[in-house]
């Protein structure tokens, strides 16, 4: 029965059908008006009959219902219709999403080799419990004299496909290149097909709609058995390669997916390039501050409500105290290795007194806005970043007696804290932080008896 609110219920079974019919029969007289029929019984070849067109008509209502049903994307139960329903947007089922994690190495400072610095390449392979490969998303420099170093993970594996170098373009139609095979429990990665036909690079796109006829993309779409199929543009959107042309090379990235969402601690193996120069390897996840003790991040709360300054430096943001003292979540978008420009926004401020209109930081990881961060006191510097995106990259609050001044540049695997200009700016904001007038309990609710009063101002502002 159809319960999309577009097409109304009908009950279609053979008992029904069959019933409606032999009702109409009663309604056929003959010229003298009597019934003409009278004999119901299923021996009755009339009724036989009837039985047979019921029967049919039951069918073609499951036809039809079964259309109308994947007429709608609310109600559709094919994968195929599905798809279809997102092509009307220009939708396309795409390949599985690789999970990623930051790695954070730790080394022996009294070690040998630590005077050295160290050079991870990109696609460097990492393996967790499970067996599956985790590959450097970039270049990383581990700095000579700096115990820790982090390093961004991809859940995947580079795959060439064999069967598929050779493959010769037919002659007729719209070709599409149906990869083959993966191993069990991997997946085509989205975004990491390279393709070459007959030497000539194409381009993979997410879309032909901005794809002129002469343009040689190609997209990556996903059937109903979760395979990767390549697909070719039509002649208007996109070139059609010609036929008898050979696939050059083709290659791309597979993952485990969703199941690629591993604990921390779950990477356990580090490859000989880095066990060299470490005594000691531990892993974990992007973010350990809800470790941190709630105990203590209420203290550190208090005591800035009371007077106490606090200095913050890049992902202390996102710390306990932070949230806790701002009440928003801090978030923001991140990305690793760029190039910043440190604009001083607010030249009057006391941080800034010293510093240069701005300040370039050679190699930095990116913050950028949204900064999920209620309005700053002041913002009295700002970031640019080689990629295009700002940020407010220095912000002062007051929060009850106390002062906060967030400063974003950082990392530990950049010698961003080497920099006197760096250097500077923080103590400028230690000295600005320091408390003018501090109270015990600045926000309690409590009864006050005005001489009483008067006596602990007198005392505490001397």
């Amino acid at each position: 029965m159809i319960t999309n609110k577009w097409l109304n219920p009908y009950q279609r079974s053979f008992q029904q059908i069959k019933a409606k019919l032999i009702e109409s029969l009663t309604t056929i007289k003959d010229k003298n008006g009597q019934t003409l029929i009278t004999d119901y019984s299923e021996g009755n070849i009339l009724i036989i009959i009837l039985s047979l067109f019921a029967a049919i008509a039951e069918v073609l209502h499951y036809y039809i219902d079964n259309v109308g049903r994947e007429s709608f994307l609310s109600t559709a139960r094919r994968y195929d219709s599905v798809v279809k329903h997102g092509l009307l947007v220009d939708y396309h089922p795409r390949g599985a999403v690789a999970a990623s994690v930051d790695v954070i190495l730790t080394r022996d400072l009294t070690g040998s080799n630590i005077a050295s610095r160290l050079t991870i390449p990109k696609e460097t392979l990492f393996t967790d419990v499970n067996g599956n490969s985790w590959l450097s998303a970039r270049d990383v420099t581990w700095y000579a004299n700096v115990t820790t170093c982090k390093i961004p993970l991809i859940q995947h594996e580079k795959y060439n496909q064999s069967g598929l170098s050779g493959l010769v373009i037919p002659s007729e139609g719209r070709p599409e290149i149906t990869i083959g095979k993966l191993p069990d429990g991997k997946y085509y990665e989205h975004g990491t097909m390279q393709l070459s036909i007959d030497g000539t690079t194409w381009t993979l796109v997410d879309t032909f709609a901005y794809s002129k006829p002469s343009d040689k993309h190609f997209m990556v779409t996903v059937n109903a058995s979760q395979v990767a199929v390549i697909v070719f543009g039509d002649g208007t959107f996109g070139s059609i390669p010609s036929a008898g042309q050979k696939v050059t090379s083709a290659s791309f990235y597979i993952t485990t997916g969703i199941q690629g969402n591993v604990p921390a601690g779950s990477i356990v193996q580090t490859p000989a390039i880095v066990k060299a120069s470490i005594s000691e390897a531990t892993t974990s996840n992007h973010m350990l501050q809800e470790e941190f003790s709630d105990d203590v991040a209420e203290r550190v709360r208090r005591h800035v409500l009371a007077g106490m300054g606090l200095v913050v430096l890049h992902s202390g943001h996102y710390s306990k105290i932070m949230r806790k003292l701002l009440g928003t979540s801090m978030t923001l978008r991140w990305r690793h290795g760029d190039r910043e420009r440190l604009f001083c926004t607010c030249p009057t401020h006391p941080i800034a007194q010293g510093i240069p209109a701005w300040v370039d930081i050679p190699e930095e990881e990116m913050y950028g806005e949204f900064f999920d961060i209620p309005k700053p006191d002041d913002v009295v510097f700002t970031g640019w970043f080689a990629g295009g995106e700002v940020f407010r990259s220095g912000c002062t609050f007051t929060r009850g007696l106390g002062k906060i001044f967030y400063f974003q540049p950082g990392h530990e695997e950049y010698p961003i804290y080497h920099m006197p200009v760096i250097q500077k700016i923080i103590k400028n904001g230690v000295r600005w932080c320091v408390p003018v007038v501090r109270r015990p309990a600045p926000l309690d609710n409590a009864w006050v008896n005005p001489s009483t009063e008067e006596v602990y101002l007198s005392s505490h502002q001397k």
